[in-house]
C-alpha cells in the first residue's frame, strides 16, 4: 500500500508539476529594449522646449538622457522606473506656466500599455506628488511647474504596465493537469 502511495505522488509531480508551472504568466519587460520619445515642454504642453535633449531613446543599461533640460542633470529610464538626479549647483525654481516638464511616449506602439505609477520613496523633490504625474496607455507626463530644486534633489517614479494575462494554451494545459490529478485521486 505504501509503495502505491509513493507511486501516485510521483505521478502527480511528473504530470501536474510542469503543467502548473507552464500556466504562470511570464513577467515581460516593460521598457527595456524599447524606444521611447522624450520631449520637454515649456510653457505649455503644445510647446516643445528647444534647450532639452528631445528625441528618441532606446531604454537599456546606463543613463539614456545625460542632460534632460538646461544642464539640470541626467534622466535614467530603466525597465519600470524614471530617475532624475538634479545635479545643478545652487537652488533653482522652475518657471510657472501651464506645463513645465516632460513626456515619455511609446511612439512605435511596442510597449505594453501603461497602467499606473507611484512616486518612489527615493523622491525628495518637495511638492512633487501624484497630481504632477499623469499617464495614458502610451504616454507619461511629469509637470514640474513652479517647483524648486537644488543639487540634492531627486525624482524617482515607478511605472506599472498592464497585468500579464495567461494565454489560452496555458489555461488548457492547466485544465488538463487538474483533470489528470482528479483522475488519479478518484482511482485512489
Amino acid at each position: 500500500m505504501r509503495c502505491k502511495s509513493i507511486w501516485n505522488s510521483f505521478l502527480f509531480g511528473v504530470l501536474a508539476g510542469p503543467l502548473l508551472i507552464l500556466s504562470v504568466p511570464a513577467n515581460a519587460a516593460l521598457l527595456n529594449g524599447n524606444v521611447v520619445n522624450y520631449q520637454y515642454f515649456y510653457s505649455y504642453l503644445s510647446t516643445p522646449y528647444s534647450l532639452a535633449a528631445n528625441g528618441n531613446y532606446t531604454v537599456g543599461e546606463g543613463i539614456e538622457i545625460a542632460n534632460f533640460v538646461d544642464g539640470r542633470g541626467p534622466l535614467d529610464i530603466s525597465d519600470a522606473n524614471i530617475q532624475i538626479d538634479f545635479n545643478s549647483k545652487g537652488e533653482f525654481a522652475l518657471s510657472p506656466g501651464g506645463f513645465n516638464g516632460f513626456r515619455l511616449q511609446d511612439i512605435y506602439n511596442t510597449i505594453d500599455s501603461f497602467a499606473g505609477f507611484s512616486i518612489n520613496p527615493l523622491t525628495n523633490l518637495s511638492g512633487l506628488g501624484v497630481s504632477r504625474v499623469s499617464f495614458d496607455a502610451d504616454n507619461i507626463w511629469v509637470n514640474f511647474t513652479g517647483l524648486s530644486f537644488d543639487a540634492n534633489s531627486e525624482v524617482s517614479i515607478d511605472i506599472y504596465g498592464a497585468a500579464a494575462v495567461p494565454e489560452p494554451a496555458s489555461m488548457l494545459l492547466l485544465g488538463c493537469g487538474l483533470a489528470a490529478v482528479a483522475a488519479f485521486r478518484r482511482r485512489k
